[in-house]
């Protein structure tokens, strides 16, 4: 017997299948569908390098700023450029400001309901107007946010969504002084409301049961000296038995490894010396702050440490994404007021003039909202051959799985169906998974067309 489930509140379209043994009543398997399939891996084969940072947006709507910073870094190094100061500032600047208004939207809108009303709460209640109905203080507080995350990407990269400002060797758009005030004066402005967040959230947790589908796992992120870092650095890898080591993102292929399976449309990337399914890890906001010891901005770094006590409390559970989300979305606001009120991020010299490119590999890596994104081409005389894009959500999904599967039997044949889905949901949720950057590549069948009976029983496939 089998059991599906459309999952809600999600970026994309996911389907959750629990297969359950006939005689047994006991269940098998749960697995989690990515059912879309977009490509982007193709697309992008045969155009010149310097288009990459362009249509790499058009992967997503909602954290197109990662890739606009990835696949410019990755330009960067195929003409071997060192783009000036503050042009690296405003990329990064605008990294954070694509992080805080992806974070906050998620948090506010998808995740909130989960945490506020519980997997308990009838259908009517798990909603954003819900939240505005009975919290009316904490939605407004939540668009705040988003709209301060908003105006930092409108402000740098040109456009709120799909920004155009990076390219090869730098940034085609200064920041004018009166930009930067009025980011500064809205940033200022945010941070205690972000604050306020972080500590109400903290509540929740206290209160909530968060043994919730929490599993051992590796996670892996960016760390600069142990410092959590989203846009340069190198990758910190930290094994379920403690260990920890390092690696510079360009050589990733020397240690991260991808699999497929059958049933969905993502990649399984798994650690190569741990092999699969051992290599598995989690990447995002958790992992950023699991791998790394200390934020370089004071009021984050303060909550970094309640976050460890959690941490320490209730090792790897899933739910402790939402407040490493929101303790990150504080961090953004603080780091983009430094950044702001450097000296030097309104100088106009933000480009370098390029040199002849090279053939060969062109990679850049940064951090996403939902975790580590990795950019890779090879490139023949400024055209791109080859593609390989590691996105967040993929690292997240096989982890995901098994999770789902604990929380299934957790609940199968001791609540209703509705709480069974909405638990399994609100797993889902926590991780915030990006399905349309997720799908970049197909399992091993390019069509499948299925026969089923009136039961829905496979009575004959066609693979192509």
């Amino acid at each position: 017997m089998k059991l599906k489930h459309t999952v809600t509140r999600i970026e994309g379209h996911a389907t959750i299948t629990v297969v359950i043994d006939d005689k047994t009543k006991e269940i098998k398997s749960v697995n989690l569908h990515i059912t879309e399939f977009r490509g982007f891996e193709q697309f992008m084969v045969g155009r010149h390098i310097n288009d990459a940072p362009i249509i790499s947006t058009r992967i997503c709507g909602v954290c197109p700023t990662a890739h606009h910073m990835c696949a410019s870094k990755a330009t960067d190094m195929y003409y071997r450029a060192e783009i000036p100061e503050p042009a690296r500032k405003l990329r990064q600047l605008l990294n954070l400001g694509g992080m805080a208004e992806s974070h906050a939207l998620h948090f506010f809108v998808l995740g909130a309901p989960d945490l506020v009303f519980g997997i308990d709460a009838p259908m009517e209640k798990r909603n954003i107007l819900a939240i505005k109905k009975e919290h009316p203080d904490l939605f407004k507080k939540g668009f705040l946010l988003v709209k301060t995350g908003l105006s930092i990407i409108e402000t740098v990269g040109g456009r709120k969504i799909h920004p155009i400002c990076s390219v090869p060797g730098g940034v085609i758009k200064p920041l004018s002084a009166s930009e930067r005030e009025n980011l500064l004066n809205a940033v200022k402005e945010s941070i205690p409301v972000a604050e306020e967040v972080v500590n109400f959230t903290i509540e929740l947790m206290e209160k909530m049961d968060l043994n919730f589908g929490d599993l051992p796992t590796n996670y892996v992120a960016l760390t600069r000296d142990g410092f959590v870092e989203h846009y340069d650095g190198r990758v910190r890898v930290l094994q379920k038995d403690g260990k920890k080591f390092e690696f510079d993102g360009i050589k990733y292929n020397d240690y991260i490894e991808e699999t497929s399976v059958d049933y969905s449309y993502a990649k399984y990337p798994y650690l190569k010396q741990l092999g699969f399914p051992e290599g598995l890890y989690r990447v995002g906001p958790m992992a950023r702050l699991v791998v790394n010891d200390k934020f370089d901005t004071p009021k984050s770094n303060e909550f970094l440490k309640e976050f460890k006590k959690f941490f320490e409390k209730h090792p790897h559970a899933p739910l402790l994404y939402h407040l490493a989300r929101v303790i990150e979305i504080l961090y953004c606001l603080e780091k983009s007021k430094e950044l702001l009120e450097s000296d030097d991020i309104t100088s106009g010299n933000t480009k370098v003039k390029l040199e002849r490119g090279y053939s060969g590999d062109a990679i850049g890596v940064v951090e996403a909202p939902r975790g580590l994104l990795i950019h890779h081409y090879k490139v023949d005389n400024g055209i791109i051959t080859w593609t390989n894009l590691i996105v967040a959500t993929v690292q997240n999904i096989p982890i995901m799985d098994k999770s789902l599967e604990s929380i299934a039997k957790k609940y199968f044949g001791k609540a209703s169906d509705d709480v069974l889905f909405n638990a399994m949901e609100t797993l889902v949720r926590a991780y915030d998974p990006c399905i349309s950057c997720a799908t970049h590549a197909s399992n091993p069948y390019s069509l499948q067309i299925i026969f089923v009976n009136c039961e829905g029983e496979i009575i004959k496939k066609i693979v192509r």
